[in-house]
């Protein structure tokens, strides 16, 4: 299960470029896309994983980033 959670948070939540659990995730045309408040990243997650199903029926509401409000 541990392991699980590990790769989660290195795909998801990690940015890919500075290593940082910055990142916020958009659901943008059936892609994951993340953006990242560290480093000036911005780009796709992985999507071929099978978690990605997931996240696409679901997807994160996005929420201001100046006052955190939905």
């Amino acid at each position: 299960m541990l392991k699980c959670l590990d790769k989660f948070i290195e795909k998801y939540i990690c940015c890919p470029k500075c290593k940082l659990p910055e990142m916020h995730m958009l659901v943008i045309n059936n892609v994951i896309h993340g953006k990242c408040d560290s480093c000036p990243f911005t780009g796709e997650l992985d999507n071929k994983h099978r978690l990605t199903a997931y996240i696409l029926k679901t997807p994160p509401i996005p929420k201001n980033m100046a006052t955190g409000k939905k």
